[in-house]
């Protein structure tokens, strides 16, 4: 199954350090090495970053071990949820099978190499990435599941989160490059990283046909169909039609 990019995948971060420097340092080395990761803070204290971690759930906590008050095993311990990843970042490492054994994404011992928080942070956007997908599509899903197709919405993942858009709104999806264009009424249109291939596998069985690899049209948006092969929707776009979708196409439209 095609995905969208895992480059596009966006990661919320939080530092646990007691030591000022090495948090500010590993921010630093973050957002020159793993544009994808922001952090968002960095905490000294382990149970000002425990109140952090249950309010604002992060996809990811670097996390020291030995610190006060609280070590980066009772943080844990002390969370009411995990549904985050973890990469410890000490320069201790008799406790790296401890950390295994809880799940931990990785163990990086300090000082950081750039190999090794690469290696790392590539992990964690696997896994938050097909965590995404996979919740994605179960909205997407439990969305489609009614007779009257055309009057639920799907959920669009874009830059800024994701955008909820009735599908009898949308007239087309253009294929651009890793992107996808989704064009509704009124002019509106959202950018997805997810391709029109990803778009046509939810969207064809409920009055969507992809008539050219770039473009996957509404039928119900269907103006005129012209001699030469062009198909002309309410915006008045001219999408080309395919000439192997030709003849699937002209049965759909005598059915509409």
């Amino acid at each position: 199954m095609t995905t969208p990019s895992i480059i596009d995948t966006k990661i919320e971060a939080i530092i646990v350090d007691d030591e000022t420097k090495a948090g500010i340092l590993l921010k630093s080395m973050l957002e020159e090495l793993t544009p994808q990761v922001n952090v968002s803070h960095i905490f000294q204290d382990p149970r000002l970053a425990l109140t952090a971690v249950e309010e604002k759930s992060p996809d990811l906590l670097f996390l020291d071990i030995q610190m006060p008050h609280l070590n980066g095993f009772e943080l844990l311990e002390s969370c009411s949820k995990r549904d985050f990843n973890v990469i410890f970042v000490t320069g201790y490492d008799e406790y790296a099978i401890d950390a295994f054994k809880i799940s931990a994404s990785d163990y990086i011992m300090k000082p950081i190499s750039d190999d090794s928080l690469i290696q790392a942070v590539g992990k964690v956007v696997d896994q938050v990435h097909y965590k995404h997908v996979k919740t994605h599509y179960e909205i997407l899903l439990d969305n489609l599941q009614a007779n009257h197709h055309q009057q639920k919405k799907i959920g669009i993942p874009t830059v800024n989160g994701i955008d909820f858009v009735r599908l009898d709104k949308i007239i087309a999806c253009e294929g651009q490059k890793r992107y996808t264009k989704v064009i509704m009424s009124e002019g509106e249109h959202v950018f997805s990283s997810y391709n029109v291939g990803e778009f046509a596998k939810i969207l064809e069985k409920c009055g969507f046909f992809l008539a050219h690899r770039s473009y996957l049209i509404n039928l119900s948006k269907i103006k005129q169909y012209q001699k030469d092969g062009s198909i002309i929707l309410e915006n008045n776009m001219a999408i080309p039609l395919a000439r192997r979708r030709k003849d699937e196409f002209l049965e759909k439209i005598t059915t509409l």
